[in-house]
């Protein structure tokens, strides 16, 4: 216990040497808030401004003597009387239930309100407000205050009093007195159990409006509290505060406290406004009679004497409000608008780059390249050192720092620049980078004493010692470990330039960061890498910051992150990025303590309440579809439900309006039904072009300064319908249509086939019987020749007296004739048959001509019993070899040969003579001159018929025999038909 005593007494020691040896200048270095001043430079028509105003939709307006101005963080937009103003000078705006933005005018009573579409309108009871402003005084001209308390219209002039109108113009109530009665009363209204001043007084009721807060009413009240007199009525109207049951009136040089129904007037020294921003936060403009410049003051009090901060001095405020995000906006006559985004953040005027942070348990020193400063954490003060600080105080900070840059501190050798130091507190052990080398100081009974270790390692940028000689380097070739003995580089980190190393030694990790490559994790013998693309603001990394609850900051080029390391999880959160509550993004040096950030930027320091700006940032900015563009057109979102087909062009304009941040603000959209994907932009316009039929919800989400997501509140949903001929009502129809007209020609098509084809079958029936009885009609023709010739020849035996001759003839005659009548019926005979009629018919020409010729009847592999011939077909052609060829020979040698075969489907029929020939001129016999044969002819006309009826060819061939000496030697008959079998297996 005594041990602990003592070092604790020793650490305070130390602390207080710091604070005493650090030579600090007697004037302390003012702080202040942050604050944009907008003026003409950037958009305004002019920076005489009266009156700023924030809607429920998120826009701020702003009323100038030169237009009506909209900011929606982008840009100042500037409505004149050339847009449907009323008047260009614009001296009051509020909004009503409905959305309307109100307005009054200098000129003529001037009121008017622009509605939601933008639209321009006049006040329609115009005329009664002039006849009831008449009535009371004719002094006053325009209004500069206007606001509604639920139907009714409150209009107020600060010197002269208020009207109240009805929904209808009527004038309900109206107070107004003279300026020339400088006697004012105190009056309670208990309706809204309020204090008024008669002659135009501010009031703030949190139970009316909890974003205007500033009010301005008076009504007519017979419980008169007192009175006082005024004094300079000319400079300053009265204006009231209100907190728990005080009320104070601030009328120029008077403060008059209302409590209880009691009255207390105390004199001011100097002409004091007040304007109560919230419950708890009021703002003080204060300035000498006549004096253009003011000083603005903030305050938790009603009592302007009670500590107030300053926030601005110069210009003279007329209005104030707090935005949705706490940010406060002024007014001013001369100076244009100033606006401060956060009540939470202060600077300094200095704006260099801050190369150096060092945290004591008392404040915090930070340095520029050429000046050190000393913030005192319990006053507040900021104090520039007078000289360089010993090297000593560095025992007493409070974690090791690796500076951005060089530091300037007096040791042993005078003064030195260092970059970066690694303190163990416990062992009073102080490590500092010192090119390929670093220093090892000891502090040993109140003395120092120093070494100087060598490395091997070119350009040592931090280090990480674990305890005395045990330590880790970060370099411009990647990270080496020195274990008292010997340096060793890891090889499992890259060969590049390593600017910060950290080791948290409970978790087991070591952490480092590559110049613009982000931040690396090596764990687990894995290495996690942290860029752009999992939530780092950047990939430039400035510093490394672990806290007491090893959350790790990261200072980049574009904002702060944090790495909430849980077990093995690792978690990324966006802090504060591009925001204009910070002097610039670009964070050099930082320090946390308690919620409280030191960021030391490229253009000063900046000390921010990080918890107490994250409680009142609950108010997420609003994201507003500006637009929706179909095919071209702007369209409102109920048409949007129904959609025609070729309305597929979608344009959405849209905007997030943050008057807080820094850069543009970053959106990303997506047509959900169309794709899942994001699409990321800083371009406040989405296009589709050419979407398919169907359903879709455009999803929108804008990033604010802190790295959070914001979500539209109401994504647009649409619906594109399908093309008539898509739907299925219409493709029912159109198939049931197309099936009755199909069914309907398929029906025609067939009954005409059908019909077609019975007329095909019976005319092919009936040319089939025609063809039968042609044929049998030629078969006939054939009959009565054969026969003819026959009798002649059985005559011829019976006039020649050969009587047994001509019985035998008659006898295979009537043989013949049998075949003849039997097979005539028929179209068709078997082969055989037609063989066996040959046979008959030959027997009997030779017996006619006493034998005079041989023949021979052949079927070369066929059967006869099967193959079918039409009957007698070869039987003239036969008749004419005899008749025509054999009988004119006059050699003995007479010869028919007759052969049937056949050959690819066709039988092949042969008939040949070895007569005198076609070409031999001789005379006939004179019993057979007078005859005339026509059995070639009605056998070709036989043929033809049979080709018709069966669709194949036939042929029929008489060729010329020769001898050697070619000399005519007989003649050939060839024919070919199809073959036709019995069984048509076969």
């Amino acid at each position: 216990m005594r041990i602990l005593t003592v070092l604790i007494s020793f650490l305070f020691s130390y602390y207080g040497y710091a604070q005493s040896n650090l030579k600090l200048e007697t004037i302390s270095t003012p702080q202040k808030y942050l604050y944009n001043n907008f003026t003409t430079e950037d958009g305004l028509p002019s920076n005489e401004t009266f009156c700023v105003f924030q809607d429920s939709r998120g826009y701020i307006w702003i009323g100038t003597d030169r237009g009506l101005v909209k900011y929606d963080g982008y840009e100042f937009k500037t409505y004149t009387t050339l847009d449907g103003l009323i008047d260009n000078v614009i001296l009051a705006i509020t909004e009503d239930s409905k959305g309307n933005i109100w307005y009054t005018g200098l000129n003529n009573f001037g009121i008017g309100y622009i509605d939601p579409d933008m639209v321009f309108h006049k006040y329609k009871h115009q005329n009664k407000i002039l006849e009831g402003a008449k009535k009371v005084t004719s002094s006053i001209k325009h209004f500069n205050e206007i606001y509604f308390d639920v139907d009714n219209l409150i209009l107020s002039n600060n010197k002269y009093g208020h009207l109240v109108l009805n929904n209808k113009g009527e004038l309900i109530k109206a107070h107004l007195k003279p300026e020339v009665d400088t006697k004012t009363n105190i009056i309670d209204y208990n309706y809204f159990k309020c204090i008024y001043v008669l002659k135009g007084i501010h009031k703030y009721d949190s139970n009316i409006d909890n974003r205007a807060n500033l009010r301005n009413s008076v009504y007519d009240n017979d419980k008169l509290l007192g009175d006082y007199t005024r004094q300079n009525i000319k400079e300053r109207y009265p204006s009231i505060v209100y907190k728990d049951s005080l009320q104070v009136i601030y009328d120029g040089y008077k403060r008059i406290e209302v409590k209880n129904n009691k009255i207390k007037v105390t004199d001011l020294p100097n002409l004091t406004y007040a304007i109560q921003l919230s419950e708890n936060l009021f703002l003080y403009s204060i300035n000498k009679s006549h004096d253009k410049q003011s000083k603005i003051y903030l305050s938790n009090s009603v009592d302007i004497s009670k500590p107030k901060t300053k926030i601005l001095e110069g210009p003279r405020i007329t209005k104030a409000i707090l935005d949705d995000n706490q940010g406060l906006w002024l007014v001013s006559l001369r100076h244009g608008i100033f606006y401060f985004p956060s009540l939470n953040s202060k600077v300094t005027d200095n704006t260099d780059p801050i190369e150096t942070m060092i945290p004591f348990k008392q404040g915090v020193m930070y340095g520029t390249i050429n000046k050190t400063y000393y913030f005192n954490k319990k006053t507040k003060e900021i104090n520039k050192l007078r000289e360089c600080p010993d090297l000593s105080i560095l025992y007493e900070s409070i974690y090791n720092i690796n500076f951005s840059n060089l530091f300037e501190v007096k040791d042993e050798w005078g003064i030195s620049r260092y970059k970066g130091y690694y303190l163990i507190k416990e062992d009073s052990l102080l490590y500092i980078p010192y090119g390929d080398a670093y220093l090892k100081r000891k502090l040993k009974n109140n003395k120092y004493y120093c070494e100087k270790v060598k490395q091997n390692i070119t350009d040592i940028k931090d280090i990480y010692c674990f305890k005395e000689d045990s330590c880790l380097f970060a370099s411009l070739d990647g990270v080496y470990i020195y274990n008292g003995l010997k340096t060793v580089k890891l090889r499992y980190i890259p060969e590049k330039r390593i600017d910060d190393i950290e080791f948290l030694e409970n978790n087991n990790m070591l952490l480092y960061t590559i110049w613009g490559e982000g931040l690396y994790i090596y764990y687990k013998d894995s290495t996690i890498a942290f860029t752009e693309k999992n939530g780092l603001f950047s990939n430039t990394i400035n510093q490394l910051y672990i806290d007491e609850s090893n959350t790790v900051w990261v200072a980049t080029n574009k904002g702060i992150n944090t790495l909430q390391i849980e077990g093995d999880q690792f978690r990324i959160h966006k802090v504060l990025g591009a925001s204009k509550i910070i002097k610039s993004p670009n964070v050099l040096q930082l320090y946390v303590e308690d919620s409280i950030m030191y960021i030391g930027t490229d253009k000063g320091i900046n000390i921010f309440d990080l918890k107490s700006e994250q409680r009142i940032r609950q108010q997420k900015f609003p994201i507003k579809i500006t637009s929706v563009g179909v095919n071209n057109m702007i369209s409102s979102n109920k048409n949007l439900k129904h959609l025609n087909y070729d309305e597929n062009n979608l344009t959405f304009s849209f905007i997030g309006i943050s008057p807080g941040k820094l850069s543009n603000i970053h959106y990303k959209y997506r047509l959900k039904g169309l794709s899942e994907d994001w699409i990321y932009t800083i371009e406040r316009k989405a296009t589709f072009l050419k979407v398919e039929p169907g359903k879709y919800k455009f999803e929108l989400e804008a990033e604010d300064e802190f790295g959070n997501w914001i979500c539209l509140n109401n994504p647009i949903e649409l619906y594109i319908d399908q093309p008539i001929w898509l739907k299925w009502w219409f493709i029912t129809g159109a198939v049931s249509i197309i099936l009755l007209f199909t069914g309907g020609i398929l029906y025609y098509y067939i009954s005409n086939l059908k019909k077609e084809k019975a007329f095909l079958e019976n005319e092919q029936l009936l040319s089939g019987e025609l063809n039968e009885s042609r044929q049998k009609a030629l078969s006939s023709q054939l009959n009565p020749h054969f026969v003819f010739n026959s009798l002649n020849s059985i005559q011829n035996f019976i006039l020649t007296k050969r009587t047994e001759l001509s019985s035998d003839y008659l006898s295979m005659f009537s043989k013949l004739m049998r075949f003849v009548f039997e097979n005539s019926k028929k179209l068709y005979v078997p082969l055989s048959d037609e063989i066996e009629a040959l046979r008959l018919y030959l027997n009997l020409e030779q017996v006619r001509h006493n034998n005079k010729f041989k023949y021979t009847i052949e079927s070369i592999q066929i059967n006869p019993l099967e193959v079918l011939i039409p009957s007698l077909l070869i039987q003239p052609m036969i008749e004419n070899a005899i008749w025509h060829g054999l009988l004119h020979k006059k050699e003995d040698n007479r010869l028919l040969e007759v052969k049937f075969y056949n050959k690819d489907k066709f039988l092949y029929i042969e008939v040949c003579d070895n007569g005198g020939g076609r070409s031999r001129s001789r005379p006939r016999p004179k019993f057979i001159q007078k005859q005339k044969s026509s059995g070639v002819e009605l056998t070709k006309q036989r043929l033809n018929l049979l080709s018709l009826s069966t669709g194949l060819e036939t042929s029929f061939k008489i060729i010329d025999l020769f001898d050697d000496n070619k000399l005519p030697c007989g003649t050939c008959v060839k024919i070919s038909i199809p073959l036709i079998l019995l069984n048509s297996d076969k």
